[in-house]
């Protein structure tokens, strides 16, 4: 009674591994922590998609504003080039020259088509040198003409041009109130034409903003000059070209044709990305703290529940058989009661076990000592071979000391093992052996040929395999009324890419049977003369161990009831893989 007490007090204070892990809530933590792992991932990804967007989109900018550029420069040489109208006009036209003002507006016109062809931004214009003449898509503006900031900006940079005061270039700027513009310029006999464009216009496609990324576009002058939209980004600009690469900021650059370089700076602005990296450092604080706690808890478990364990583990490891099968110790874990009390029962079946391994030790030992026996019995028959062969030679019988030597060799190369793969060389060899031996059986009935490939000696073969099937063309196909052809002809192939063996046993005797073809095909057993042959199918079995699905081998007729033939093909194997 006293006993029993005491287990139901160690029972009580045993503690389910489950309910101990539960407290824990470590898969809580561990998914806690995976859920953090893929939000920092996705908050990662948005932004990297973001950055790629606005990359896209510029691109996209640019290569079409290259086009347009490169449309607009071939445009202009052909309209100075060949250009009737352009070309019409005379260096000395004046307001007062009347009869030109149809040509003129014909010119305005032409500027107007090419605005709209480009889109809008770009503006066209001509010049003539000796009358002073500047022609936009709106107006001739004549010496006396009133211009506006725009039109004098323009003269100005053209006769700076002309006087050679600027250096030239086919695209530069010009500032005219408070506007920047870029304007292209080609000249040649007193005459120009180019292109005009407000900086602002052609950077406006540029200015593109996602979850928090703001681009700013502008270009950088010859002389160093930044120019862009707006000058009160010119502070951003500047520090970003100074720091080359900063914490929220990178700078791309883009070739516009002969323009020159569009760079462009993304800048995280104080958005979305700004209010979810601090949430990315508050998740990090949180997960410190947790991956804390998780150690904690790791280590009470290792304590409360690891240690016992190891404990018990370590006891398994040496068990005494007797001690196990009467402990009764608390091992403070209700799990770890239940395992000992379930090795006690295991321990008591080992017991049990025990006779009937021992007794099935003695059958094995048994079996191995007939194994021994029927090894033993081919070496007394080969002992008895060598025993006929020296008397026959005592008494110079040639016939029988031929044969002697026949079946030393035939019984020596089958009593090898089986299952060691051999040169195609020796196997033919020992067929030749069995050939000479049944000679002197059959004498003149048969004829035996073997037709080789060079280099086929020196490759791997199953033993006996070959002789398998040269017996059995000499039992079914060989009689004493006629003489039979038996060849055996082995070459080498590609097959389904890989280098295979090909091998053909054919005769000229009556063939297979029907009922002999459908019993090799459904894997039955041949009855003849009334005793089972199952060489053939032995030799299946061997080559589907050896070789698998590589293995194939057919059985067919040259003619009815005419010609047996079997056909092998194997994976070629060189001596020094086998």
């Amino acid at each position: 009674m006293e006993g029993r007490k005491k287990r139901q007090h160690g029972l009580k204070k045993s503690r389910s591994i489950v309910h101990i892990t539960l407290e824990a809530m470590i898969p809580v933590c561990v998914l806690f922590l995976l859920l953090l792992l893929f939000m920092f991932q996705s908050v990662n990804e948005a932004q990297s998609m973001a950055y790629r967007y606005l990359q896209d989109m510029a691109a996209a900018n640019a290569k079409k504003v290259k086009e347009d550029i490169g449309m607009i420069n071939s445009e202009m040489v052909y309209l100075i080039k060949q250009d009737k109208n352009i070309a019409g006009l005379p260096e000395d036209i004046t307001p007062k020259t009347t009869r030109y003002y149809e040509l003129l507006e014909d010119i305005v016109s032409l500027n107007k088509t090419l605005r709209l062809r480009y889109g809008g931004h770009y503006f066209f214009y001509e010049y003539v040198e000796a009358a002073d003449l500047l022609i936009l898509d709106n107006h001739a503006y004549f010496p006396v003409s009133q211009k506006d900031g725009e039109a004098r900006g323009l003269e100005e940079m053209i006769q700076g041009y002309l006087s050679g005061e600027k250096k030239r270039s086919e695209w530069n700027y010009f500032k005219a109130d408070e506007q920047t513009y870029l304007f292209c310029f080609y000249e040649t006999n007193g005459k120009a034409v180019g292109c005009i464009v407000n900086l602002e216009d052609l950077l406006t496609d540029f200015n593109i903003s996602n979850l928090g990324y703001e681009s700013i576009p502008f270009f950088i002058a010859g002389d160093g000059e930044i120019l862009m939209r707006r000058q009160e980004e010119q502070e951003n600009v500047t520090q970003a070209m100074r720091d080359k690469l900063f914490f929220k900021a990178k700078v791309q650059t883009y070739e516009l044709g002969r323009i020159g370089q569009l760079k462009l700076l993304i800048d995280s602005s104080e958005g979305i990305l700004d209010r979810i990296v601090v949430l990315q450092v508050m998740s990090t604080v949180l997960a410190v703290s947790i991956i804390l706690a998780v150690t904690v808890i790791a280590f009470v478990y290792y304590k409360r529940i690891l240690a016992p364990m190891k404990q018990f583990v370590k006891r398994l490891s040496n068990p005494e058989e007797e001690k196990w099968l009467h402990d009764m110790d608390s091992h403070q874990l209700l799990e770890l009661e239940m395992a000992s009390k379930e090795f006690r029962e295991m321990m008591r079946q080992i017991q049990s076990l025990k006779i009937a391994i021992y007794e099935k030790e003695l059958l094995q030992s048994k079996t191995e000592l007939e194994y021994v026996q029927e090894q033993i019995r081919p070496h007394f028959y080969l002992n008895c071979i060598s025993v006929i062969h020296s008397m026959a030679e005592k008494y110079h019988a040639d016939d029988i000391i031929m044969i002697a030597e026949k079946l030393s060799d035939y019984f020596r190369y089958v009593v090898n093992d089986s299952y060691v793969l051999r040169q195609i060389g020796q196997e033919v060899a020992h067929i030749r052996d069995y050939i000479d031996i049944q000679k002197l059986r059959y004498e003149d009935f048969f004829r035996f040929e073997v037709m080789m490939d060079e280099g086929v000696e020196s490759c791997m073969i199953p033993p006996l395999v070959l002789q398998v099937f040269v017996e059995n063309a000499i039992n079914h196909g060989v009689n004493f009324e006629k003489q039979v052809e038996i060849t055996l002809y082995i070459a080498l192939e590609q097959y389904g890419g890989e280098d295979y063996l090909y091998i053909c046993v054919s005769d000229t005797g009556e063939g297979f049977s029907k009922e002999a073809l459908d019993k090799i095909l459904n894997g039955g057993n041949i009855v003849y003369n009334g005793r089972k042959h199952v060489g053939i199918q032995n030799t299946l079995k061997r080559l589907q161990i050896i070789y698998g699905e590589k293995a194939q081998v057919g059985f067919f007729n040259m003619t009815e009831h005419c010609g047996a033939v079997v056909e092998l093909r194997i994976p070629v194997q060189a001596q020094d893989t086998a």
